[in-house]
């Protein structure tokens, strides 16, 4: 979850984003790619299985120089590859440790190998590089900017949902996920959190080396680094390490953040299946350090960033921002997307996942009279019904329907078929995608099978039609 808060009916406010909106967009990119909204991300041509991220950042005067190198598996015969990187010098690239060609055009880094790469025949290239990143605007929002940020005590990485592109290249596509090992260089001043665990940490001199390592299988969307004088807490629960990271003034928020986790994880383990990665934590953002005042104003309406193993803090001690993001560990980290249409499959879940933080609090009634009161229920119907979830706007990727008609096509799901035959579905799902990705269709697919209903009528209500069912059709008084 990756916007801007603004009033909604129901339980809480919802965020629909913006970031940075003075940002200067770049060319759309013209090279085949997976996604049916965004054919500009991303490649078909291979699969990554590793990257191999060593990065040396110089705080100050926000350069970075890196050198990737990445282990992957043709998927056709490629006489030439593409990357996606923007804004940042290629001076050498190296293809199964040969010198290659490559060139460097509307985002993308294109690849030319020594030799030609047989279908199936896997391989490694070795990127070296150097530049200050920016951040820019997503195709997916024109208000909307994404990628590495320098700001007053550091820099922090907003990638959701193309924003990798800045930093590091990359096949920059959900579809394509990968394990990741990030050594990042800085003055020894700073500190370096990432993605997974922490396994090195090496002082030399007047620098500092971290070694972060994420066994699991990751969008690049959801690469984090964050380079910051912080300090940390450490807890655990269910045996699974937590860290939060914040400055001195906002030591109060991570015992908040740290007591929700420990309280949620055990939860929604019950309804989603174990918590899948091996740890979890977050990073609390201080606004007051926003290098202009218009992103403070950004940054102070930001609601929150959810990262693989770990969550980027916005918004103070919010319970249902706490839920929300943690979800997506499961929904959209664990089980990722094949295509950002169908991007209301991580967003419904998360904001189906405030609900039932929301129902363990105060009850299952105390939650469906707020949800279906007739007076709530009509105007969700008048600000939804014409943005049917399953079809979001291309250059408004986040709009609130995903959010909002994407969970309640998952509660009216509930409703139909009962809580025990929902959950196993949930599970089922969670389970039969583990560390890979779903459409759609798949999910609707698991929700038959494990139903034995032909559910596609219902459906094509909740997440296609401008017509959503009266509270009579819910069998609702």
């Amino acid at each position: 979850m990756r916007n801007r808060l603004i009033p909604i009916i129901l339980l809480v406010t919802l965020a629909a984003g913006v970031f940075f909106s003075r940002v200067l967009s770049l060319p759309n990119l013209q090279a085949k790619g997976p996604d049916s909204y965004y054919t500009q991300w991303g490649s078909t041509q291979y699969d990554a299985l590793h990257y191999d991220l060593d990065l040396n950042v110089s705080v100050d005067t926000n350069f970075l120089s890196g050198i990737v190198t990445i282990e992957a598996i043709a998927k056709e015969d490629l006489t030439e590859f593409a990357l996606d990187l923007r804004g940042l010098t290629v001076t050498e690239v190296l293809v199964n440790n040969q010198p290659a060609t490559f060139r460097q055009a509307d985002a993308k880094l294109w690849i030319t190998p020594p030799l030609k790469l047989s279908a199936s025949e896997p391989f490694t290239s070795r990127i070296t590089y150097s530049g200050n990143p920016q951040p820019f605007i997503s195709d997916s929002d024109p208000n909307v900017a994404v990628g590495w940020i320098k700001y007053q005590d550091g820099i922090v990485v907003l990638d959701e949902p193309d924003g990798a592109s800045s930093w590091f290249p990359s096949n920059n596509h959900p579809s394509d996920k990968a394990t990741y090992t990030l050594h990042v260089t800085t003055p020894k001043q700073y500190n370096v959190f990432g993605n997974g665990v922490l396994t090195d940490q090496v002082n030399h001199g007047t620098e500092t080396t971290y070694t972060w390592q994420m066994d699991k299988p990751m969008a690049s969307y959801l690469v984090c680094i964050n380079i910051s004088t912080y300090s940390d807490k450490t807890d655990n629960v269910n045996g699974i390490p937590l860290r939060f990271y914040a400055k001195s003034a906002s030591v109060d928020t991570v015992d908040i953040q740290l007591a929700y986790a420990k309280d949620m994880i055990p939860y929604f383990s019950q309804f989603f299946g174990p918590y899948p990665f091996s740890t979890y934590g977050g990073v609390v953002i201080d606004v007051d350090s926003a290098p202009t005042e218009e992103i403070k104003g950004d940054w102070e309406s930001l609601y929150g960033l959810e990262t693989q193993s770990f969550t980027l803090f916005f918004k103070n001690n919010d319970v249902d921002l706490a839920a929300h993001e943690l979800a997506h560990q499961w929904f959209g980290n664990d089980v990722s997307l094949t295509d950002w249409h169908d991007i209301w499959l991580k967003e419904g879940f998360a904001k189906f996942s405030e609900w039932l933080w929301e129902e363990h609090l105060n009850g299952a009634q105390s939650l469906r009279d707020k949800l279906f009161a007739p007076d709530a229920y009509d105007k969700f119907v008048t600000e939804y019904e014409a943005y049917p979830p399953g079809n979001p706007p291309r250059n408004n990727l986040y709009h609130a329907t995903v959010y909002l008609r994407g969970a309640m096509t998952l509660y009216a799901l509930r409703l139909k078929l009962g809580d025990d035959t929902f959950f196993h579905i949930v599970r089922t799902f969670v389970d039969q995608y583990s560390y890979s990705n779903a459409s759609t269709k798949d999910f609707i697919k698991v929700a038959e099978e494990v139903s034995n209903q032909d559910l596609s009528a219902f459906f094509d209500t909740w997440l296609y039609s401008t017509h959503l069912p009266k509270r009579t059709e819910l069998g609702l008084p």
